[in-house]
């Protein structure tokens, strides 16, 4: 989710568009902090006659907005989809082509509040898919790579910005036969990089880094998950050192082993921190959940559980999720998708914090 230079809130996803069944990349808008949303799709994109296109992330750059997308156009065995960055200068209604390379995908975007522009996600290299980190200097109009690795690895599932320590990414890299938590940092600007906490599973299962956040205190965030557990770690001290502050699961059945992660963060402006993913698994299916963290508290406490339909699968981490703080943090929003017996659904929701 992201805000326009109009002040609108946006929702972005993808949907079907006709009768057989094309999947579109759609931008939704609220002008009310998310109390109504226009029924129109504000934003329709496809790219090149794809079958499948969607959005999965959005950042504001001045009056350019950036979308992180992908397509399945050419899509390469194994499912590899192309890199895909699009952008749009009237606030999201019409939407083109940034920086795009076949067998990549971009998958976190987001500005540094100065107009340059970061875009992380992955490539394919020798037939492995390994992690890049591109660049938007502000102004400019030509993508650069300022970082790329050849040890396959998820790469880059989520950008925060630090006012000190710079920019951190956040998702996984290769590690033996396993992909490994991983946040990489950069405090020049992207010139150069290294790597500011690992968070290894002990088990076969591996770990992802999916989110990122910095709280106005200056204390990062990131969240995923590790094996079955949602996990949440926090840095004090300017990314130098990790601690895992949440470890959970969550299940209404003794029957069902639930699995989960923990996707995106935000905070309101009492401070409470807000984390959204999912949790469940099995008959139950995965049950959408923010957690939150009150502020000064060292517990966690389930702000939001909600199924669309009990038994059926909602969670807010189709492609890749958010959750937005609006109207000076007193508005938070997480979109995702739910389904029930005939179809899925895109979902909002929407917390009025008092």
């Amino acid at each position: 989710m992201g805000i326009n230079e109009f002040g609108n809130i946006l929702a972005v996803g993808n949907g079907i568009a006709d009768s057989s069944g094309t999947t579109v990349a759609i931008t939704r808008q609220s002008p009310d902090f998310g109390q109504t949303w226009p029924t129109e799709l504000s934003g329709a994109f496809n790219y090149l006659g794809a079958s499948s296109c969607t959005f999965k992330a959005v950042a504001n750059a001045g009056q350019t907005l950036y979308a992180a997308a992908a397509d399945n156009a050419n899509q390469v065995p194994g499912g590899q989809q192309n890199w895909l960055i699009v952008q749009s200068t009237d606030g999201g209604d019409t939407w083109m082509v940034s920086d795009s390379f076949a067998q990549g995908a971009c998958n976190a975007i987001a500005s540094d509040g100065s107009g340059n522009v970061f875009a992380a996600g992955n490539f394919t290299l020798n037939g492995n898919i390994c992690p890049i980190i591109r660049k938007l200097v502000a102004g400019g109009t030509g993508w650069s790579t300022v970082y790329q690795n050849s040890v396959p690895g998820v790469g880059g599932l989520g950008i925060a910005f630090h006012p000190i320590a710079g920019v951190f990414v956040v998702g996984a890299l290769g590690n033996g036969t396993q992909n490994s938590w991983t946040v990489l940092k950069s405090q020049d600007g992207g010139s150069t990089w290294t790597v500011a906490d690992r968070y290894p599973s002990p088990y076969l299962a591996g770990s992802y880094g999916r989110g990122i956040a910095v709280d106005p205190q200056g204390n990062i965030y990131a969240t995923g998950g590790s094996e079955n557990y949602w996990i949440t770690r926090r840095s004090t001290d300017r990314g130098t050192t990790w601690t895992t502050i949440d470890k959970f699961q969550y299940s209404t059945k003794k029957s069902t082993k639930p699995t989960g992660q923990g996707s995106s963060l935000s905070f309101d402006y009492h401070g409470n921190v807000y984390v959204a993913g999912y949790s469940g698994g099995g008959t139950e299916g995965f049950y959408w959940i923010v957690r939150k963290l009150p502020a000064g508290a060292s517990s966690w406490q389930n702000s939001d559980v909600f199924q669309l339909l009990s038994g059926d699968t909602s969670e807010p981490s189709y492609n890749q999720s958010s959750i937005l703080s609006a109207n000076g943090g007193h508005v938070l929003l997480v979109t995702g998708h739910a389904s029930d017996s005939v179809s899925d659904h895109w979902i909002t929701r929407r917390l009025v914090v008092p």
